[in-house]
């Protein structure tokens, strides 16, 4: 996922075969779009105050996997030689906290997951203490932490199952009546569980997991050719989203009380293909990071911006970094301090490869850190 990603090719959802059974669903209401209010490439560097802290030097191959390792500016956890590794970032140290390689870790950084093999033996890894405890047989296609709990499907019975690794407690709920989805595209906020897919009605959007198996369509996108590649709940029940709508590609806002989408963000095309911008919300919900791609000469990289996220609209728009190749597209690559004031992102470096050196071909050469001022 370096460079910059292809919509189709990173974030497709997956089909699940038809089933006989049934789930309790509650219905929502559409919505209609507004027109677009931003261009592909109408920005101004904007009047928010960014400051440039110094660099972290990293210099490890820390991959995407665990996918989604939380970036804090102290620690970062990566797997090597078999094993996964802690590394504070300030010190420069490392440890090891798990004797096999995870691909995932718990946002808390104190679970991480892993799978025996191809049979699908699913491990959870408490890293405070050591043990590893078997969940069940899963797939590690779609599996992963949810806010420190760990979310797996059964292809075959088409079940979403939750599973509480702290005082192992299960919940399940039936997705027979979904002809596409995936946990790639579940998200948690205010204690509850948000999914985009899209039903064999063909109302794509966003759906909300209750309890007791119980699925309510919270956002049903008009018209035709949609997608939601992620999406993000706002406080007022509004929702964040970057995908497609009658097929066109960006980042977008849907307004509750209006019951209208506005386009934030517009993709766009080129030699290569569709692109589409990728975003990171910061916690309190003012503020996004988000890519646009550049070409340079013969290669693509990404320029970053800050913009603040005001009654649904982006404003000051404020570059950041210029011609940057990020480890991945800004939403994995980019991280908040929990207090929306610092921000964290990996970039790569590519070294050319010297046997006398212990340094692999690609790596995080350092995360570079910024401070948005009030």
């Amino acid at each position: 996922m370096k460079k910059k990603i292809k919509q189709i090719t990173f974030l497709a959802t997956i089909s699940l075969l038809a089933g006989g059974c049934s789930m309790p669903i509650v219905e929502g209401e559409n919505v209609v779009i507004n027109e677009d209010v931003k261009s592909e490439s109408a920005l101004a560097d904007g009047s928010l105050t960014v400051k440039k802290e110094k660099d972290i030097k990293v210099w490890r191959e820390i991959s995407n996997e665990p996918y989604h390792q939380p970036v804090t500016g102290e620690t970062i956890t990566y797997n090597e030689n078999g094993a996964l590794y802690l590394m504070d970032l300030l010190k420069g140290t490392k440890e090891k906290v798990a004797e096999r390689e995870a691909f995932t870790v718990s946002e808390n950084g104190k679970w991480a997951l892993s799978f025996e093999n191809e049979e699908g033996e699913l491990y959870v890894h408490n890293l405070e203490n050591g043990k590893m405890n078997i969940l069940e047989n899963a797939s590690p296609d779609d599996t992963q932490f949810v806010d420190n709990e760990v979310f797996y499907r059964y292809f075959t019975t088409q079940t979403i199952v939750r599973v509480d690794p702290e005082k192992d407690i299960k919940e399940t709920w039936d997705m027979s009546l979904f002809e596409n989805y995936s946990l790639a595209y579940l998200t948690k906020y205010d204690d509850q569980l948000y999914i985009a897919g899209e039903n064999k009605k063909g109302e794509h959007g966003i759906y909300q997991l209750l309890e007791d198996g119980v699925v309510k369509i919270v956002l049903n996108l008009p018209g035709t050719h949609n997608d939601i590649n992620d999406f993000s709940m706002l406080a007022d029940g509004s929702v964040l989203f970057q995908g497609t709508m009658n097929e066109k590609d960006g980042i977008f806002y849907w307004n509750k009380q209006q019951e209208q989408v506005t386009k934030l963000l517009s993709g766009g095309e080129d030699q290569e293909g569709k692109w589409i911008n990728f975003y990171n919300l910061s916690p309190d919900q003012t503020k996004i990071l988000y890519d646009m791609p550049v070409q340079v000469g013969d290669v693509y990289k990404s320029d970053i911006y800050i913009a603040e996220l005001v009654d649904g609209k982006l404003t000051n728009d404020t570059r950041i970094m210029e011609n940057a190749e990020l480890y991945g597209v800004i939403s994995l690559s980019g991280g908040w301090s929990l207090d929306s004031k610092t921000v964290y992102i990996k970039t790569m470096e590519s070294i050319e490869w010297n046997d006398s050196v212990e340094i692999p071909e690609e790596c995080v050469g350092s995360i570079e850190v910024f401070k948005v001022e009030a």
